[in-house]
Formats: C-alpha cells, sequence, structure tokens
C-alpha cells in the first residue's frame, strides 16, 4: 500500500532550490536574474531566489513547482513528479539521505562555480599586473595595474578559502597541486608571504639554477616600490630574490657543524636496523 501522507510538493520545495532547477532546465540565470517566462521580457527582470521568484515586470510569483509547471506546460502534479524524476527524489526510508546527497552535490557545484570566477579574476588582475605595469619611475599608473595592486592580494585569500576547505576531512584543493620543493615547503618570508621558485638561468653543465622570489614582491611590489608610487608599505619587503645553490650550501654548513659524528652515528643506526629486522 502506497504511504499516502507522503508530502511531494513539500520534499520537492525542500529538496530542490529555484535557481538549480532553472539552471538545469536551460535557463540563463545571472547574479539571480533570468528573462521572465510568465510575460514577453526582453531584459532579465525576474529574481530566482532559493524558495521562489519574483518578476519585477508582471508580478508574477511561485516555487519551484510553478516554474517547472510553466517551463514545460505540465500540471502542478506532473512538474513535481517531472522534479523528483530530474533531482533523484526517492519516496523511500532513505529518502533523507537522498535528499542530503543531492543538497551536498548542489553546494559543491556552487562552490567550483564561485571558484572558477574567483580564479578567472586573478588571473586579469596577474594579466594587468603585466601588461599596464609602468615602464619608468616617472611614468603615471594606469588604472587597471592600480586595480591589481590594490584587489589581488584580497581575491587570493578569497580563492584560498577554496583551496583549504576540508570537507570530512578530505581536503578538497580543485586542482591546485602541492609543491614538494623543501624550501618552500619550509621558508617564510619576513613580511610573512611565502616564496615562489623560479627558473632562473642554466649553469656551465647545462643544469637549470632556481632562485626563490617573494611572493609578495610577486604580485604586489616590492616595499621600494610601493612607497615610490604613494601605496601602502605595511606588511612589504625589499628582500631579493635568493639562489637555491645558496640555499644547499648554507644547509650543508649548518649541518656539518650540528652533526659532526656522522659516519659513527650512520654506523649505529645500521646496526639497530639489523639487530631488530631479526626479531
Amino acid at each position: 500500500m502506497k504511504n499516502s501522507h507522503w508530502d511531494i510538493f513539500g520534499e520537492v520545495k525542500e529538496t530542490v532550490s529555484v535557481p538549480s532547477a532553472a539552471e538545469y532546465y536551460g535557463m540563463s540565470v545571472r547574479n539571480g536574474m533570468t528573462t521572465c517566462i510568465f510575460h514577453e521580457d526582453r531584459n532579465p527582470s525576474m529574481k530566482l531566489y532559493d524558495d521562489h521568484f519574483y518578476c519585477f515586470g508582471c508580478t508574477e510569483y511561485g516555487d519551484v513547482v510553478k516554474l517547472t509547471a510553466r517551463l514545460f506546460g505540465l500540471s502542478q502534479y506532473e512538474a513535481a513528479k517531472k522534479l523528483c524524476s530530474d533531482f533523484g527524489i526517492i519516496h523511500s526510508r532513505d529518502k533523507p539521505i537522498i535528499r542530503q546527497k543531492i543538497c551536498v552535490q548542489s553546494q559543491r557545484e556552487k562552490e567550483q562555480r564561485v571558484f572558477r570566477i574567483l580564479s578567472d579574476y586573478c588571473s586579469l588582475l596577474r594579466r594587468f599586473r603585466t601588461e599596464y605595469a609602468p615602464k619608468s619611475d616617472s611614468e603615471t599608473l594606469h588604472p587597471l595595474f592600480t586595480e591589481s595592486l590594490t584587489q589581488l592580494e584580497m581575491y587570493e585569500h578569497f580563492c584560498d578559502v577554496f583551496i583549504k576547505k576540508e570537507n570530512n576531512g578530505v581536503v578538497t584543493t580543485y586542482g591546485k597541486r602541492n609543491s614538494t620543493d623543501i624550501w618552500l615547503k619550509k621558508m617564510k618570508c619576513s613580511c610573512g608571504a611565502n616564496f615562489r621558485k623560479n627558473k632562473w638561468r642554466k649553469n656551465k653543465r647545462g643544469d637549470s639554477a632556481y632562485g626563490y622570489q617573494c611572493y609578495n614582491q610577486l604580485n604586489y611590489g616590492s616595499k621600494s616600490f610601493r612607497e615610490k608610487n604613494g601605496l601602502d608599505t605595511e606588511g612589504y619587503c625589499d628582500i631579493r630574490m635568493v639562489s637555491d645553490w645558496k640555499l644547499d650550501l648554507m644547509a650543508k654548513t649548518v649541518l656539518s657543524e650540528i652533526w659532526q659524528n656522522r659516519k659513527e652515528d650512520v654506523l649505529d643506526d645500521f646496526e639497530m636496523v639489523k639487530k631488530y629486522a631479526l626479531l
């Protein structure tokens, strides 16, 4: 016997948001606005909220079921059944779990879309940094170059919010790979920023030499540059790029000073490994 107490309309409206259904069915949605399907609309005048829509042109109002019914010429009940079918809403003992999975997937899709927009804007700002950089100290700063100086740090932080987001203990990286370079993991600039590894040149043997540059300088300019152009200098530095061979030499020198009995220690460790390997 079927459960007659199942509220199909309530379940649909609780599970499927209006913007999710509109985008799924091919409506063009931008900043929560779309062209109204209830009257001839040249400019987007319908606002989509999570639980309802409202048209500022014809004052039409309704929920996700009414929107779907209008799109496909269905009755309210037929539209509700279509939403159940398309969004995987099943009337069973497991429906709360099913609803939760749909909501999690929908939220992840929203996050990925926002992250792509933020990433695209950051890429645009980095391009402004290069293309519109002043060629001399006397040149007037281009507005797009100034925008990159003032906005890039904030929007990179927004991207980091997504990159570092954890979901049930699993880090969501959205395609960003962690570096395996030991110096990038260990070093921190005096201004608090991380370093970027740049390919510097090739030595006489043909091996590539690398340098490490402060990210703050790379993205926002050095302290002296910002001071010269009347920009905020707090939290910025003038540290020069550091070559990889200097870091390696420094590490080797320090290690030789603090670990003078290397041969004896290695032999002791080797004997210990043999001893416990035989147990």
